[in-house]
């Protein structure tokens, strides 16, 4: 397969999960309860980078002092989307 059709195919299933997350993500919550939700979405991701990271044999290296920013931004990115849809 060359590398054309493998960044197409590849392009297509990131738009695909990125359309179906949110659906999947409704439908939990309707038969859970927020935390539920939100850990097992934490572990999908956490199982997709690594995934990623060991086909890719590379490590991420954080700064002890960039942690505070990373957590922060984190929660805000997580919690943000969360709040705008459940207003009125």
């Amino acid at each position: 397969m060359s590398k054309r059709y493998l960044g197409i195919g590849a392009v297509l299933g990131a738009s695909l999960m990125w359309a179906i997350e949110p659906v999947l993500a409704k439908l939990s919550y309707h038969t859970t309860d927020f935390l539920q939700t939100f850990l097992t979405r934490i572990l999908f991701a956490l199982i997709t980078i690594t995934i990623y990271l060991t086909s890719k044999r590379k490590g991420i290296k954080i700064l002890r002092s960039d942690l505070p920013r990373l957590l922060y931004l984190s929660l805000i990115a997580t919690l943000l989307p969360i709040s705008a849809t459940s207003m009125p």
